[in-house]
């Protein structure tokens, strides 16, 4: 029985000492942090006008100097000696648009966009 008022005289000590320096008559307020993004390139994005830069025959490194970045390989088949990969970028307009090209023997042959 000792021990509880012991630990509870204890805690009701520590509970008002801890309080002490604080200012009762002002009201408690939040306090905002802002937290900075750490500095890198800027996310690279496809828009409308690079879109339409793209043009059937363009090797990939072409494509890759106009846009200013690299795109992300999605798939790879190899037949005989021909060579079709597919590589997306992210789009400029809303949420989760894409472009989407498909080279054939590093030449662009197809291309597409969803939300430009």
């Amino acid at each position: 029985m000792w021990k509880f008022l012991y630990i509870a005289v204890c805690l009701f000590f520590v509970a008002v000492l801890g309080g002490a320096g604080r200012d009762s008559s002002k009201s408690s307020s939040i306090e905002t942090v802002t937290i900075a993004k750490p500095a890198g390139p800027p996310p690279c994005v496809v828009d409308l006008a690079k879109f339409e830069a793209m043009k059937q025959g363009m090797s990939y490194f072409q494509i890759v100097r106009d846009i200013g970045c690299s795109g992300t390989k999605t798939s790879e088949a190899t037949y005989r000696r021909s060579t079709t990969y597919t590589a997306t970028w992210q789009g400029s307009g809303a949420f989760n648009s894409a472009v989407a090209a498909v080279f054939q023997n590093d030449r662009l042959v197809a291309k597409s966009q969803s939300g430009l």
